[in-house]
């Protein structure tokens, strides 16, 4: 009997399914051989990956062909047919996250919200003087970031290359803002939130590849990522809590296996994929 596979999860489905009831996104049939650019323009989803540097392309490549999603490459233009769109958005998330990079939606709304910041009508008054702050060791995702917080707070702001530019006047909450970011890792907000649901997806994942003796540095460090953002008593809805958190445990289990490259690896993820596997 034929099946199909989630793209995100690598799930099993029997052929009536149509959607992953974990992840909520549209299945695949891996034996469907489709030519995505002779979809019509409604059908298809192009995705500019131009301005990523060459290892987040190629990482994009061996990602979405591990995830069998179909998709075909125009130079560095993505293409994926439009039912797919939500599983490409999320795997190129993780990828965004996993480079430090900020998509192109985010940068524009930073710059819409900072043109609205600049407009004559808008910016605080500057006659109480401006203040400078040298940010030059900030990159892309930190500098996006206190961006987004200075807009939320209605702080006119500019850039003079790596130098921020504020009013005297709101100079205290700059530095409020300065100082609660100072030694705070850019992407720990995001990994904090990550819903219970795509965690226990992930373990599942790795779980399935490590199994197999796919280990590498990437797949470790989403474990980790995971992992950490994991609560106990937070388990996905539906879940029993004892079996999440003993697949809480076995994925600590298998963090510290390749961490200390032991012989128990393969062991702890089928383990761990087993008690998974039902449930995904």
């Amino acid at each position: 009997m034929a099946i199909r596979v989630c793209p995100l999860c690598q799930a099993e489905f029997l052929e009536f399914k149509n959607t992953c009831t974990h992840c909520g996104v549209a299945l695949v049939d891996p034996t469907e051989d489709v030519d995505v650019r002779l979809l019509e323009d409604g059908e298809q989803v192009v995705y500019d990956l131009s301005a990523w540097p060459i290892d987040a392309q190629t990482e994009t490549s061996m990602v979405f062909a591990e995830s069998s999603l179909p998709h075909q490459w125009d130079g560095t233009d993505l293409i994926v047919p439009a039912v797919h769109e939500e599983s490409a958005d999320r795997l190129l998330e993780r990828i965004e996250d996993q480079f430090g990079l900020v998509s192109d939606e985010e940068l524009d709304r930073l710059a819409e919200a900072e043109a609205e910041l600049r407009d004559p009508d808008s910016v605080d008054d500057t006659s109480g003087g401006e203040t400078e702050y040298d940010l030059i060791g900030w990159d892309t995702p930190r500098r996006a970031e206190l961006v987004s917080r200075l807009v939320e707070l209605g702080i006119a702001h500019r850039w003079e290359d790596d130098m921020l530019v504020v009013p005297t006047p709101r100079e205290d909450e700059v530095d409020g803002i300065l100082d609660d970011m100072e030694g705070v890792d850019p992407g720990a907000t995001a990994q904090a939130a990550i819903e219970p649901a795509e965690i226990a997806s992930t373990l599942f994942l790795v779980a399935d590849r490590m199994r197999k003796g796919k280990v590498d540095a990437e797949r470790y460090s989403r474990l980790c990522e995971v992992l950490e953002a994991a609560e106990p008593a937070q388990a996905p809805y539906g879940w029993n809590p004892a079996v999440w958190e003993q697949a809480l445990e076995l994925g600590e289990d298998l963090a510290d296996a390749v961490a200390d490259d032991t012989d128990e690896i393969e062991q702890t993820a089928t383990a761990l994929y087993d008690l998974l596997r039902p449930l995904i």
